[in-house]
């Protein structure tokens, strides 16, 4: 994903916007339960591969700062679009 200055790791073999979408999965549809989100996705092959529970809680952590300025973010530049400043 290079949106935002946001890049996969080269040696990430499932990529951040793969992560992502299993968080906000799991925070949307499954009460936050992010390890059967994780287990749904992979089953139904969302993911490209195969990504622990473990690991995948560590790359969200690492992904948190970014996951919450995007919400910010994205209001920011539509109301930039409109003229309005925030």
């Amino acid at each position: 994903m290079v949106v935002a200055d946001l890049h996969d790791h080269v040696l990430a073999q499932v990529s951040d916007a793969e992560v992502l979408t299993v968080g906000i999965v799991a925070a949307k549809y499954l009460h936050n339960n992010r390890e059967r989100a994780l287990l749904l996705l992979r089953e139904t092959h969302y993911l490209s591969r195969e990504l622990g529970v473990s690991r995948f809680n560590r790359r969200l952590h690492a992904l948190r700062d970014w996951l919450e300025a995007a919400p910010r973010d994205a209001r920011r530049n539509r109301g930039a679009r409109y003229g309005l400043h925030y």
